[in-house]
């Protein structure tokens, strides 16, 4: 039955939101978890690339900076 009442139609509204969001999350949520897990099986070695600077260059030392990959 379709009501007719606008604050039960806006109520129905805000419920059917708040579905729409929450499986949105979980879906989001779970896809994530998915991709993570499998980011981990295909690169078992914890792999950085190193930035040196030539401390030749320069008198004072220079700090190694990390980029994860």
């Amino acid at each position: 039955m379709i009501s007719t009442n606008p604050n039960e139609a806006n109520h129905m509204k805000i419920k059917v939101t708040l579905l729409l969001v929450t499986i949105i999350g979980i879906g989001i949520y779970l896809l994530r978890d998915h991709t993570f897990e499998k980011g981990l099986e295909s690169n078992s070695d914890n792999q950085h690339v190193e930035a040196i600077v030539n401390p030749d260059s320069s008198d004072e030392p220079l700090p190694v900076i990390n980029f994860p990959l």
